[in-house]
């Protein structure tokens, strides 16, 4: 994977091509500068509306910036 700025992502292209490097998959997409953490309580919910919009036919992509592995080891945790 390459990430790059929107403004560099042609130039990036170009060279990428110009050497030959073959390109699979491109795509411009929002990358998050932050990630949070859903507490306990808020943990269910986050996660079934994840799957609701994952299983939603009009729905390509799902991304978020949620640390669910550490959410869901600290829920883990504190219920057991």
């Amino acid at each position: 994977s390459i990430y790059t700025s929107a403004e560099d992502y042609m130039r990036i292209l170009d060279e990428l091509e110009t050497r030959g490097i073959e390109i699979r998959e491109r795509q411009f997409a929002l990358v998050a500068s932050a990630s949070v953490q859903p507490d306990a309580d808020h943990l269910p919910a986050v996660l079934r509306l994840i799957e609701a919009l994952e299983d939603h036919d009009d729905v390509q992509n799902v991304w978020l910036n949620a640390d669910l592995d550490s959410a869901v080891a600290e829920s883990e945790v504190s219920a057991g």
